[in-house]
């Protein structure tokens, strides 16, 4: 569906992204598991401690990830945009 105005455009974006921050975190398990079974099929074995690692830096993300899209989008999203058309 058209947009009627890039502040229109952005309400749409920030929709779009609200409510992602849950469906993040619920998958998080696979994330896990193919991060794993990605490097496995390069030949490389995942530790405990890189296991660890990676399974705490993608853990409980996902409110922190939507609440800096959206903040992003709102502070400077039509300012980037605008700048991307001007080139």
């Amino acid at each position: 569906m058209a947009v009627g105005s890039l502040e229109e455009a952005l309400k749409n974006l920030v929709d779009g992204v609200t409510g992602k921050g849950k469906k993040y975190d619920a998958k998080t398990g696979t994330m896990s598991t193919h991060f794993r079974s990605g490097l496995s099929r390069l030949g490389i074995s995942v530790g405990p401690v890189t296991g660890a690692a990676y399974d705490k830096g993608i853990s409980g993300k996902g409110a922190k990830l939507e609440r800096n899209a959206i903040a992003g989008a709102r502070a400077k999203w039509i300012d980037n945009l605008k700048a991307g058309l001007s080139i």
